[in-house]
């Protein structure tokens, strides 16, 4: 069974895989395109410039075996922040809930009622 942590964070990303070609994506890095799409929402969500999402996103991505090319990595997240703008507002939502002490189910119920 899936802790609730995990429940809130899957919920986004979900969400989220509905806003663009999620299958085209996971066919060019199919082990690692949930994960990356996770952090491609977090990143975005503490205001990382898109430069440094994409050198991170290369490195574990080779680190995986698979090979995406930093020019790919970088025209993929164009624009990424603005189709996820909700999601990534979500995950900061989540962030900040968790921190000031709300329990994960109270977060979890507030945010399935936003996405």
């Amino acid at each position: 069974m899936k802790k609730i942590e995990d429940k809130i964070w899957d919920s986004i990303t979900a969400s989220a895989k509905d806003k663009f070609d999620f299958a085209s994506f996971e066919e060019d890095i199919p082990q690692f395109a949930d994960m990356a799409l996770f952090k491609i929402i977090v990143d975005f969500a503490v205001n990382k410039p898109l430069n440094v999402i994409a050198g991170e996103l290369h490195n574990q991505v080779l680190m995986t075996g698979f090979v995406w090319k930093m020019d790919d990595i970088t025209e993929f997240l164009e624009g990424k922040r603005e189709i996820l703008k909700h999601e990534i507002n979500i995950a900061q939502l989540a962030a900040d809930m968790l921190q000031n002490g709300n329990s994960p189910q109270d977060v979890y119920k507030t945010l399935t009622g936003l996405l």
